[in-house]
Formats: structure tokens, C-alpha cells, sequence
């Protein structure tokens, strides 16, 4: 990017977020990050953090365990920090089938090579 003219640093964005390869969902307050989760698609790890008693709290787990109940509980500490209307339950198995589909998209031999190569070219372009 450095050698290049200036390009709208929105249109950027827009296409890197549509394929960049970190995924998260972070929950924030005034101070910064609280809960959430994040995954660098090649390493196929996800990360969950979240607060507890005023410390950071870090899970690394093979996205190959998404599905696994003893996920569940550690949503419903990410998802309690949401602060959501309703169930916290209801809310973090909802969370839980999105990984589900997250994993099999991941895990796709014939999508990833694909992500993979729209993202270098959107690096170079």
C-alpha cells in the first residue's frame, strides 16, 4: 500500500471485511474490549475471552471442538457480557450453531483455497 496512490480507505475496508482472514465478534465497553472471540482462519483456533473478576480470561480451542457441549458454557460467559434482552442461553446456543457453520465453512477443501487467493488478490489490488 505504501508505493500506491491513496485509495478510499473505505472501499479497503468493505473488501476486507468480507474476506479478511480474522473473524471476530468483540464486545466493548468505554475501556475497550470485554468478551468475545476471534479466529484466524488458516490456524483454524478460535479464541474466546472475556473478564473475570477484573482479569482476562483467554480459551484457545480447535475449531474442531465447536460443536462439543462443553463450549456451551464457555458462550454463556462471552454472551452474559452482551447484555442482551431475553435469554442468555437461548442466545449463546444461537451463537454456538453459527460456529457449527463457521467450522464446516472452514473446514470446506474446495471454499478455502478459493477465500484464500480473493485474498491475496485484494491485497494486491
Amino acid at each position: 500500500y505504501v508505493k500506491r496512490q491513496f485509495a478510499k480507505c473505505l472501499t479497503i475496508t468493505e473488501k476486507r471485511s468480507l474476506i479478511y482472514l480474522l473473524k471476530s465478534l468483540v464486545i466493548r465497553n468505554r475501556k475497550g474490549p470485554v468478551a468475545g472471540l476471534y479466529c484466524w482462519i488458516e490456524s483454524k483456533c478460535l479464541t474466546l475471552f472475556y473478564e473475570d473478576n477484573g482479569k482476562r480470561v483467554q480459551k484457545k480451542i480447535d475449531i474442531n471442538e465447536i460443536g462439543n457441549q462443553d463450549i456451551n458454557q464457555l458462550l454463556l460467559k462471552v454472551v452474559h457480557f452482551m447484555n442482551i434482552d431475553g435469554e442468555v442461553e437461548e442466545k449463546a446456543k444461537q451463537l454456538h450453531q453459527m460456529l457449527i457453520i463457521f467450522k464446516e465453512a472452514v473446514n470446506d477443501l474446495e471454499f478455502m483455497p478459493q477465500l484464500l487467493d480473493i485474498d491475496k488478490w485484494i491485497e494486491t489490488e
